[in-house]
């Protein structure tokens, strides 16, 4: 007591121990196991402690003083070498680490060793508020992950300083994801929000992992990136986010090689900026790419303990929505978008539910879908209750409404309404070849009007069903006047052997079938007749890839009552009538290279059979009319483009010869038999039936007369055409 009051004398105590317990205060945890020594001098002491155990570390040391018992004040200074896992975990359960419990709870991996030191200065008779707390932590070659933030961080090196309000570090330098950054941290001021600036030469594509990891994989090129992160401090209210990001870039040498509008080359600039606000539960965010596109949204915490997507606003040259609404919402315009190049987005990036769209409400000048161009497109979608979305499109090739069932199925399809739709513009060539049926849905398509290269028919009806590798066309329907087309198809695929197989049975039915094709742009080769054509035929690629060389199958025709119109008389041309020798014409209903004009027919008929590139008329084509008879079989060679077939006219001379007369009266029976007098150059009034055969390319048919015969079946010597 004299010492202490009159400050004469000296005391001095000094001896070792072991295993000696350092107890600080309130809320910090005790050092143990302590060997060393300690100095009582005068009114107050000094130890030092070897192989101290702090939590889980044994080998720290320790040195502490209190200079004077009266102020009571422990001054207090460890060291220790430590994997920085355990150096966070004793920062965080101090009393000044509890206000980052949180943040650091996000942290899914630690690794690397650091050299920390913990100063600190205790008043041992006063209350918290005097405690000063000072936290070196030196990082040599450590890494830190965070999934949730998408942060990898590797070769941390440099020094942090830790207070009871503040963290501080400039110049850390690190690695993110194996780019070089430099790192500073500032707590703006006491219980302030703590401020991390990242600044670095980043690969741009890096910085999207919370998005899923084949979306990034069209994001290439290394840009200056600005990323600001913002900790909120413990009493922050809890409307407040915990943490924010900032992220800024030109993405210069950037390129984004997603379709228009999103597409960027790597030398163009283009301003990108986000924010992102982290709550406990949710993730909220904006972010802007160049002048014109702008979008928010926010991430749920999910039942995985996962983020999920839970709504997202596209806006395109427009401003966002004032109130911000669940699902995936766009709006506004661009120039073009490419439906076809987002499909294959969509297909290689894992998302295939459409239950986040809620509405979509879009201009184009030009959008590009399914080999198509469709021009001033403007297209409005929007969810109506939980089963289905109801959509309006006003384009250059279509017009009218659609329904779409959350879950498309062939008791649920997918119901288009339109009023016209044009595919005049298709292209043949098109990349048809890369389509499975998996690709397609099932859906009912009805149209009052269909414009098909320039060829235009009403009351179109389109059925379709799939069925994992096969595509049923259960009905497809359209008329033309008062000709009715039907047809039903299927299509399989064999993804062992990747092959295709494909058939339709196709029928056109109905009277006045002249009018019809005239009215197709066909020109008026007929007149009247009521037609009746079947078939089925199948070929060996997909359903819209076909072509007339790989076709098989069978047809019949029937055309009754009509007149055969506006034809070149030439012998040698009876070959095109209705033989399929002239096939592309006839597949365009086009006879105006058969030889008799004006000639009336009570029935055309005929039955085909396409095999191996041939086309074959084994019980020949028929022609039944007042002034002749015509029958013609054989061959023609789709692959080889050539003929190989045999004609037989036989005159009905007798029956129309008083007919003759009416020629002036512009009778079409006269005029076929004034044509088939002059067929020849001498007259044929003796021959029954006139036999030709044709052989050549389709270009420069061969047309050989074979023989003559009369009544009684003798042949008659030739005769010149």
């Amino acid at each position: 007591e004299k010492l202490a009051k009159e400050r004469s004398g000296e005391f001095f105590v000094d001896f070792p121990v072991e295993k000696a317990e350092v107890f600080f205060a309130p809320g910090w945890l005790r050092a143990k196991n302590g060997d060393g020594r300690v100095l009582f001098h005068n009114t107050g002491v000094e130890f030092e402690l070897d192989r101290v155990s702090y939590e889980s570390i044994d080998s720290a040391r320790a040195t502490g003083s209190i200079a004077d018992f009266d102020k009571a004040v422990l001054e207090l200074d460890i060291k220790s070498e430590m994997p920085a896992v355990d150096a966070v975990r004793i920062w965080i359960d101090s009393p000044v680490g509890e206000r980052y419990r949180e943040i650091v709870g996000n942290v899914d991996e630690l690794g690397g060793e650091v050299s920390s030191e913990i100063q600190l200065r205790l008043p041992l008779h006063s209350d918290d508020d005097d405690q000063q707390v000072l936290v070196k932590v030196d990082f040599d070659d450590a890494r830190a992950m965070v999934k949730n933030w998408g942060l990898d961080l590797s070769q941390v090196k440099g020094r942090l300083l830790v207070t009871r309000d503040s963290i501080v570090a400039e110049q850390l330098n690190a690695k993110f994801f194996g780019d070089p950054v430099s790192i500073n941290i500032n707590t703006e001021g006491p219980g302030g929000d703590t401020v991390v600036n990242v600044n670095g030469l980043l690969e741009s594509a890096n910085l999207l992992k919370r998005l899923p990891d084949k979306i990034a994989q069209y994001v290439e090129g290394k840009s200056d990136w600005q990323i600001r992160l913002v900790i909120a401090p413990e009493t922050a209210p809890d409307q407040q986010p915990y943490l924010q990001i900032t992220a800024a870039s030109k993405l210069g040498n950037t390129q984004i090689a997603l379709p228009q509008p999103f597409a960027k080359s790597g030398p163009d600039s283009a301003r990108f900026s986000a924010d992102i606000s982290f709550f406990p539960e949710q993730v909220e965010f904006t972010a802007n790419l160049g002048p014109d596109i702008r979008s928010r949204g926010d991430l749920l915490l999910g039942n995985e303990q996962e983020f999920e997507l839970s709504s997202l606003e596209l806006a395109f040259a427009a401003e966002l929505e004032p109130l911000k609404r669940r699902g995936l919402i766009m709006h506004g315009f661009a120039e073009q978008i490419s439906i076809d190049d987002w499909i294959d987005v969509f297909k290689g990036s894992g998302v295939t539910s459409p239950a986040l769209l809620k509405a979509a409400n879009l201009k184009f000048d030009r959008v590009f879908a399914f080999n198509h161009v469709l021009e001033n497109v403007q297209f409005d979608l929007r969810q109506t209750d939980e089963k289905r979305f109801l959509g309006e499109i006003e384009s250059s090739i279509a017009s009218g409404r659609f329904t779409v069932p959350n879950q498309i199925s062939a008791k649920t399809p997918l119901r288009v309404n339109l009023e016209y739709l044009r595919l005049d513009k298709q292209e043949q060539e098109a990349g048809y070849a890369s389509l499975l049926p998996r690709d397609l849905v099932d859906f009912r398509l009805d149209s009052q009007a269909l414009v098909f290269h320039d060829m235009l028919f009403n009351d179109v009806t389109i059925e379709v069903r799939q069925a994992g590798n096969e595509l049923h066309v259960d009905n497809l329907s359209m008329r033309r006047d008062e000709i009715l087309l039907s047809s039903k198809a299927h299509w399989e695929y064999d993804p062992g052997s990747k092959s295709h197989l494909s058939s339709v049975d196709l029928s056109f039915k109905g009277p006045e079938f002249g009018q019809a094709i005239s009215g197709l742009g066909f020109g008026e080769s007929i007149n009247g007749g009521r037609v009746d054509f079947n078939g089925r035929f199948a070929w060996p690629a997909s359903l819209l890839a076909f072509e007339l060389e790989n076709l098989a199958g069978e047809a019949s025709l029937e055309i009754v009552d009509g007149v055969l119109n506006n034809v070149d008389p030439g012998g040698g041309r009876l070959v095109g009538l209705l033989s399929l020798s002239a096939l592309p014409r006839r597949l365009s209903l086009d006879f105006s290279d058969v030889v008799i004009g004006g000639m009336e027919f009570s029935k055309i008929s005929g039955t085909y059979r396409i095999d191996d590139g041939n086309v074959f008329t084994d019980k020949a084509t028929r022609l039944d009319g007042p002034a002749a008879k015509i029958k013609i079989s054989g061959k023609t060679g789709l692959k080889t483009r050539d003929y190989d077939q045999i004609m037989r006219v036989t005159p009905k001379l007798r029956q129309t010869l008083p007919l003759i007369g009416a020629v002036s009266a512009g009778s079409s029976v006269g005029w076929g038999l004034l044509l088939l007098q002059n067929l020849f150059k001498k007259a044929i009034d003796g021959a029954v039936e006139v036999e030709y055969k044709v052989t050549g390319s389709w270009d420069d048919p061969q047309i050989e007369l074979i023989k003559a015969v009369d009544e009684n079946q003798q042949e008659l010597p030739k005769i010149d055409k």
